[in-house]
């Protein structure tokens, strides 16, 4: 017993030297996790935190910006307007993670148009999620112009084929956390830390979301259900929901090494096939993807590439 409690008091002391170490060495830690800036909207779907002010970082100091949403949860300018001609829909891509606000790709395509915005971004949001945003928070009956954005390696899962059981989605659900794991977010460095790191390595991420084990809905499901088709699905019920109007898919490809265990072009293809309006900026000329050093978000380059080609596109087919 005596060899069991030294053992344990060691184990607490490195615990402890190991959090001072974390705190000294990243100041930062508390703007590490998504987590704290996401909560439920008042219908218990994803948003984030309603007049959220503060800052979001990078483990590695590629990014220290702040981050301020409106009374809804969302990334938007002072004064933005829910019915605004143009809306993005999406997750933390089209929300700018990692840069300000007037350098993320809505903001950039909306001053070249001209052309005002309102971003339903969230960040952590798949398809389901994104659905649950546009039937709670657009207005009905709008007829403007949409741009959904979806991140290939999150969001091409093997959704079920109702999404309207009630059940709250994967997201949702990670909010509501074991308490240990809340408190631990909240006040241990060491453990936002080591989950950011986990974050980091692609071969991490890409097994979590094979099993299923981040999203709690896996690439491919049991029942054998494919999950290229199961996305366009759920793509074709944002598009009903979001009303009339131009609707254009921006798909974010892989960041880069990360291990795909579905075909890309494959899904841009089925896309396309069920009559989605469709850009594909690795198929885009003269648009060069590059990201967030250690993060693999879009830096603010490639976001306002992205911004200059989007308001090209909407101009070209009317959407203003």
């Amino acid at each position: 017993m005596g060899r069991v409690a030294l053992a344990m008091a060691s184990l607490v002391l490195t615990l402890l030297a190991l959090e001072a170490v974390s705190r000294v060495a990243v100041p930062q830690w508390q703007a590490l996790v998504p987590q704290r800036l996401m909560t439920t909207d008042r219908n218990g779907g994803l948003a984030g935190v309603p007049n959220f002010d503060g800052r979001v970082a990078s483990l590695y100091g590629d990014f220290d910006v702040a981050l301020q949403f409106d009374a809804r949860g969302f990334r938007n300018p002072p004064g933005a307007d829910p019915a605004a001609p143009l809306a993005f829909v999406g997750d933390s891509f089209c929300q700018g993670w990692g840069i300000t606000p007037e350098e993320s790709f809505p903001a950039v395509a909306s001053a070249q148009l001209g052309v005002p915005f309102y971003n339903y971004c969230a960040v952590g949001a798949d398809l389901r999620d994104e659905l649950g945003i546009v039937r709670t928070w657009l207005p009905k009956g709008r007829h403007a112009t949409t741009v959904l954005t979806i991140t290939f390696e999150n969001d091409v899962l093997a959704y079920p084929a109702s999404s309207d059981d009630g059940t709250p989605t994967d997201a949702v659900q990670g909010l509501s956390r074991n308490p240990l794991s809340r408190w631990l977010m909240n006040h241990s460095a060491l453990f936002d830390v080591a989950t950011t790191l986990a974050r980091q390595s692609t071969t991490i991420v890409a097994f979590v979301h094979r099993m299923g084990l981040m999203s709690g809905i896996p690439i491919v499901a049991s029942s054998g259900e494919e999950s290229i088709a199961a996305s366009v699905r759920m793509v074709e019920q944002i598009h009903a929901a979001v009303g009339d109007g131009p609707f254009v898919v921006l798909v974010v490809p892989p960041r880069p090494g990360q291990v795909e265990f579905l075909d890309y072009d494959a899904f841009v293809a089925a896309l396309r096939r069920a009559g989605f309006d469709v850009i594909d900026p690795r198929a885009e000329p003269g648009v060069k993807i590059s990201t967030i050093p250690h993060d693999g978000h879009w830096d603010a380059a490639t976001h306002a590439v992205i911004g200059h080609r989007l308001a090209e596109h909407l101009a070209a087919i009317g959407a203003r």
